[in-house]
């Protein structure tokens, strides 16, 4: 199956999920405030999401 899959897509994915990275970064260590509606995203869940995002980022980069 991943011979079924473009080269231009892993860089896609790369780029996406390490820009996503590099935002919830910036959010966390700005400490911006992110309200849904009446609910208020801690800026912990950013750096979680900043971990996820990297290493998803990660995996796509490794696996070209």
């Amino acid at each position: 199956m991943m011979n079924l899959i473009p080269k231009k897509l892993w860089l896609v994915n790369t780029l996406v999920f390490g820009a996503a990275a590099v935002l919830h970064l910036w959010r966390a260590l700005l400490g911006l405030e992110l309200d849904i509606g009446s609910f208020a995203l801690p800026v912990w869940a950013s750096f979680l999401a900043f971990l996820a995002a990297g290493y998803l980022s990660y995996l796509n980069y490794d696996a070209q």
